[in-house]
């Protein structure tokens, strides 16, 4: 039985309690990378002809294996935990046992599954070895996928689905029935479409669930999806008249000129990236056209911030895409992006601040080919604060 709660279910009345975050943004709270964050692990992915990699739109940690989600190379590949190929799960065909154009993908190590969202209405699941099990109809279109339970799982659609009832979230089982949906859309959003790598994460035995244009993340837990913490920007706030205005101005199909004023404005505007630690929160977004990583601590209350147009900064590329066990934080190299921005200013920055790391620093760019697959970096806050 599911339920979803907080006005949007009349059925279920029960109150959840909701946790509010002041996130009062200045330059007192701003960081340089090294006197917060420590680099744990440095994880090459190995490359071979069978195992290169476009980008890493998503991932995954088990205790065994490290699960990759090529979304422009329509590819879901299985490395070790120390960056050893080991194979691909499934193929893009049209195959009984493989998937078509997939658009997103979830790994639950508790139920030995791995399904991939296809873009036809339809999820195909394997186990964690890549053993085809079931493909699994729906009667509409979504975007994210997380797995709820062993025959349950929670989507995410970004354009409310063609036909139903114009709502974000939805749960469906596995035999493809929608059982609930909620998080209605605003109607002026129809459309508008700006991608959040981790809209739906999962933390310890729960399912996060962050939407654009909400300040609101909701959680899924006990069968219910209820609100789990409110973000207060106060004056960097983005109000939904501004983005109500910016679209009726613009239009609904405009999106680039849409974004690029969002992002652009003073406002706290777009947080493509959230997940979350026993101890941390962290949420990347933009303002003011900057990218800004964000860390809030659950026990003080503090926040730390990261502004990765610091030109000084060598370490201004990372930015956790997911958390791991142990508050670590999962982060994304691309060495051709290493080669780019590795200049001299930078190096003789680090060289001044760091010269271990600088040492370490040359001798990684030695060592890895720009055309190489992208390196995993596990970090963590030095200091609990």
């Amino acid at each position: 039985m599911f339920a979803i709660s907080s006005c949007q279910s009349k059925k279920d009345n029960k109150k959840y309690p909701i946790e509010t975050i002041t996130l009062n943004l200045n330059k007192k709270i701003e960081f340089l990378f090294l006197d917060f964050i420590a680099i744990d692990t440095i994880i090459h992915l190995e490359t071979k002809d069978s195992s290169l990699i476009s980008a890493i739109n998503k991932l995954y940690f088990t205790s065994n294996y490290i699960y990759i989600f090529d979304r422009n190379q329509k590819q879901i590949l299985q490395f070790t935990l120390n960056g050893e190929y080991v194979k691909k799960i499934g193929v893009n065909g049209a195959g009984p046992t493989e998937y078509i154009k997939p658009l997103d993908f979830c790994v639950s190590e508790k139920f030995n599954k791995i399904a991939v969202l296809e873009d036809i209405k339809r999820i195909t699941v394997y186990d964690l070895n890549g053993k085809f099990k079931e493909k699994i109809k729906f009667p509409y279109y979504f975007n994210k996928i997380e797995i709820a339970s062993d025959k349950a799982f929670v989507f995410m659609a970004i354009n409310s689905p063609k036909g139903h009832d114009n709502n974000n979230v939805y749960i469906g089982n596995s035999k493809g029935k929608i059982l609930y949906s909620g998080l209605p859309i605003d109607d002026h959003l129809f459309g508008i479409n700006l991608g959040l790598d981790n809209s739906i994460t999962r933390f310890e035995n729960n399912i996060n669930i962050m939407r654009a244009f909400d300040d609101t993340i909701y959680v899924f837990e006990n069968n219910h999806i209820t609100p789990k913490y409110y973000l207060d920007f106060g004056k960097d706030k983005l109000s939904k008249n501004f983005v109500k205005d910016l679209v009726l101005k613009e239009g609904q199909n405009n999106l680039h000129k849409i974004t690029s004023k969002l992002v652009g404005s003073k406002y706290v505007s777009w947080i493509p990236r959230f997940c979350e630690t026993k101890k941390y929160l962290f949420l990347g977004f933009k303002q003011n056209n900057n990218f800004y990583s964000l860390y809030y601590s659950k026990k003080t209350s503090e926040i730390k911030l990261y502004n990765h147009n610091n030109l000084h900064d060598f370490f201004f590329f990372l930015s956790p895409l997911a958390s791991f066990k142990d508050d670590t934080f999962i982060n994304v190299v691309y060495p051709h992006n290493l080669y780019l921005e590795t200049n001299k200013f930078r190096l003789d920055y680090l060289k001044r601040n760091n010269n271990e790391l600088y040492e370490y620093v040359k001798d990684i760019k030695g060592k890895i080919k720009p055309e190489e697959n992208p390196v995993i970096v596990l970090t963590k806050i030095k200091k609990s604060f």
